[in-house]
């Protein structure tokens, strides 16, 4: 029997919980898993909304052996797994946009210190160029996801970002859709290699 968790720890866990619950309103039904999962860790009684999840969405599972729709996300999984492969992407694109500003900051910051061009590019000479554009950022971002279940060519990168932007930008419940699950319910649910 698992141990009973402190207050502290209880707070994280409805925080969790919380987060799992607008996760399921967006549409992310990995969510109802992770829910489990952490009731099941930590012996919480079920709340109502993972209830009403589970009695909404376990039957039509259980009837259908044909998705709803048509094409590559036609179930929850394959949306899921499409959902992380576009917040990889976004997230990598994030990053790749942040280490050019940082460069643009610093490379400022020694020609006005007085280094000359040369110089500055001396100091440059062995990092990753992060380049200063936003394709050079889609093409660094390609290029970092090489290897990953989100690899895909800069166009695709440049499409995703969007994407995830535009729902951001939305707002609502449906950035709960990006919500990244635990390794453990990525692992029983047989897509492991999206552990990000």
């Amino acid at each position: 029997m698992p141990e009973r968790p402190s207050a502290r720890r209880k707070e994280f866990i409805r925080r969790e919980l919380d987060a799992c619950e607008r996760g399921y309103r967006a549409g992310n039904l990995v969510s109802v898993v992770t829910a489990l999962d952490w009731r099941h860790r930590w012996n919480e009684p079920l709340p109502k909304w993972l209830i009403a999840a589970l009695d909404s969405t376990y039957p039509k599972l259980l009837r259908s052996d044909r998705p709803d729709q048509r094409g590559r996300t036609a179930n929850s999984l394959a949306r899921y797994k499409a959902d992380m492969r576009h917040y990889a992407r976004w997230d990598a694109v994030v990053y790749i946009r942040e280490r050019q500003q940082e460069r643009r900051e610093e490379r400022d910051a020694l020609l006005k210190d007085g280094l000359s061009e040369e110089e500055v590019d001396a100091v440059f000479a062995n990092d990753r160029d992060p380049g200063k554009t936003w394709e050079d950022a889609y093409e660094k971002a390609a290029e970092d996801l090489k290897g990953t279940p989100a690899y895909c060519s800069p166009s695709t990168v440049k499409n995703s970002y969007r994407i995830v932007q535009r729902i951001f930008r939305e707002g609502g419940v449906e950035p709960g859709r990006f919500r990244v699950s635990s390794a453990s319910v990525l692992r029983r649910l047989r897509i492991d290699d999206y552990i990000l």
